[in-house]
């Protein structure tokens, strides 16, 4: 498994076209909106921490589904299936807002992570 740092990981994703086979996880879902996360996550060892790309999705009653509204980013602690926290905005700028300002954001552009897939 390859270690990238967390300011370069969502360029690296963006050309892994493998990732867009990992089926998408419902996270919650209601009868107005569902909220879906990606089912490949970035791990951050040293905040014990994962990362997901999300999308959260309105009822549309005209169309009678699910439609997308705007993009998210979901944490959740490793080896947990719930989530922590979610935000509408990328991943450094959604884990220093989460953070609260524990760590600066330069340390965390430098912070080692991994992309991961399930088995």
């Amino acid at each position: 498994m390859s270690q990238y740092r967390l300011s370069d990981v969502e360029g690296v994703i963006a050309e892994m076209e493998e990732l867009m086979e990992v089926p998408e996880e419902i996270m919650e879902e209601d009868t107005e909106y569902k909220i879906i996360r990606s089912g490949w996550w970035v791990y951050i060892p040293e905040l014990a921490l994962c990362l997901h790309e999300g999308v959260f999705l309105n009822f549309e009653e005209e169309e009678q589904e699910y439609m997308p509204d705007f993009c998210i980013t979901v944490i959740r602690e490793h080896g947990q299936e719930g989530w922590l926290y979610y935000e509408q905005d990328d991943f450094l700028i959604s884990l220093a807002n989460w953070l609260h300002g524990a760590y600066s954001m330069d340390r965390l552009k430098n912070l080692d992570c991994m992309i991961c897939k399930p088995e």
